[in-house]
This record gives C-alpha cells, structure tokens and sequence, in this order.
C-alpha cells in the first residue's frame, strides 16, 4: 500500500476517542487544500485574488482523504489515484507549507518570498478554530517523516505575520453586530457613524463578543483602509464594551419631573390678565410668522 503524502493528527477534546465533528475535518481539510491552491498560484506567478483559480493548478496539488484512523484523529491524504498530472507543483507546495508552517512559528522575521498576503491569511484560517475547548493541535507529517505543528503560539505568531504588512492598528467605535461563532468563521460587524466594518477575532476574544453583542463598543484592531482613510474591515485585538445611558421610560420621567395629566383646557389659563394691546400683537405676529 502506498503510504500517504500527508498524515495530519488533530488532538484536542474534539478528537476524543479518535473520533472529529464532521465540520471540524471539512475545516481543517479543505484551509489545508486552499493554503496549498494559494502558494501554488504564487509559486506559478499568478496573482492571489478572490474568485475562481485556474483549474489546472487546483487539478495539481489536489488530495483526497485516503484514510481515517484513532490515536487523537489521524486523517490521511494523498493525490488522487492514477491521476496523470506531474507532482512537482504539489511537492514545491507541499515543502513551502512545511517550510512556512516551521518558520511562522519560530517568529522569523523572513518567509519565503512567495507568501504573500493570501497565503498568510490562509495560515491564519488554518489555525483559526485552535482552542483549548476544541482543536489543540494540528500535526502534519509528510510522507519522508518531516512533521510540523500548528498549535496555539502558531496561531498567534500567524497573525502578527499577517498583520505584519501595510495594515495599521486602529480603533473604533460602534455597535457590534451579526456575529458568527463557528470555528472556521469568527466574524462580527461593527456598525460606527460613517460605515459597517466587517471584523475577524480569534478564539480568545469570542466570549468578549458574544457577550457584547447589540452593544456599543470600542474596538481595537488591524485595520484594512480604503483610499479615503476609512476602515474596510478589521482584525480584532481588543473589545471593550462602552458603559450606556440607561432609557428611562416616560412615566418613570413624568414621575421624577412632577408632570399631571391635563383635565381641562382651563390648566392652560395664565393668572395675569391680557391687554387688548397684547393679544392683537400676538394674532399679528403669528400671522406674520404664518406668511414667512
């Protein structure tokens, strides 16, 4: 039997007893195929942008699920069988991973020249559902034994790679909404004076957010910016909630202010009598008032 290319180990206490959620082996198999797809475009010159990809570089360093075994969970892929496409592609993508993976953790300050901004975003959704109450760790062993970890400081240390670039750190003030909680995912909206700003968060921040939710907050972050300064989306780094005025309703401020309900149109009566004088210069001015 032919070993596979790949064999990734995820341990946590969602791969209990070697078994996974379904969602969690589509999430890590499918950020592992996309990560893979984008080094193989940088690596081809093509240019990382959303949409399709060219269907002969998918075609090329695409895996399929060989095997599923116990220990933690141990998922196995390898190319697809007797597909006739060259594995070199795959092989130069499969090696710059490893080669990323090693040197985000260590927090080099250098990567491989290729790993633009989408392949790093790539490692960041690759380890974004780490957590101690889910996913620990994810281990990648190659077929030549070479293994690499993906863990809780690698999630860090990828997105302080990614926000390493011509991102800037800001802050905003807005109402936090439409958040989604699902371990791939992570995202909210902060909904400010100007604009919506769609934000991402890691594992740490999600009860900070949930329990924000509806609420005025000051969030923190690196920000992606429009060309008129403005915030086009955010990776959060803090979320403060803003302590609010409480509404009072109108009969709790009635009560406070000494206000009765009128009975009679004579609680409109003044006790000081109105010259002629005075009243017909009120119906002119009113007049006067009513024609401007």
């Amino acid at each position: 039997m032919t070993e596979p290319e790949l064999v990734i180990r995820v341990a946590g206490p969602a791969a209990e007893e070697g078994r996974l959620p379904l969602a969690e082996v589509a999430r890590v198999a499918g950020e592992l195929q996309a990560t893979l797809e984008r080094i193989a475009m940088a690596l081809r010159g093509s240019e990382n942008v959303p949409g399709r990809r060219p269907q002969d570089i998918v075609n090329a360093v695409r895996l399929e699920l060989t095997g599923f075994s116990q220990g933690s969970a141990i998922l196995e892929v390898s190319p697809p069988a007797g597909a006739m496409i060259p594995h070199d592609l795959l092989d130069q993508s499969v090696d710059l991973l490893m080669t990323g993976i090693e040197s985000i953790h260590s927090a080099q300050r250098s990567h491989p020249e290729v790993f633009g901004k989408q392949v790093l975003d790539g490692f960041v959704r690759l380890s974004g559902g780490i957590s101690p109450r889910s996913v620990r760790t994810i281990e990648i062993t190659r077929r030549d034994g070479r293994t690499v970890t993906i863990d809780d400081e690698f999630r860090r240390a990828a997105r302080s790679a990614r926000n390493a670039g011509d991102r800037s750190e800001v802050t905003i003030v807005g109402r936090l909404h439409m958040g989604d909680f699902a371990p791939a995912a992570l995202r909210c909206r902060v909904d400010t004076l100007s604009n919506s700003v769609p934000c991402t968060f890691d594992e740490s921040l999600t009860d900070d957010v949930l329990n924000a939710m509806g609420a005025m907050v000051v969030a923190t972050g690196i920000a992606e910016l429009l060309p008129d300064g403005r915030v086009r989306s955010l990776d959060l780094l803090g979320l403060t909630q803003v302590n609010e005025a409480k509404r009072a309703s109108i009969d709790k401020l009635t009560q406070q202010q000494g206000i009765t309900p009128l009975r009679s149109v004579t609680d409109f009566a003044t006790v000081q009598d109105v010259s002629d004088e005075e009243f017909e210069q009120f119906i002119r001015d009113a007049l006067s008032a009513r024609r401007e």
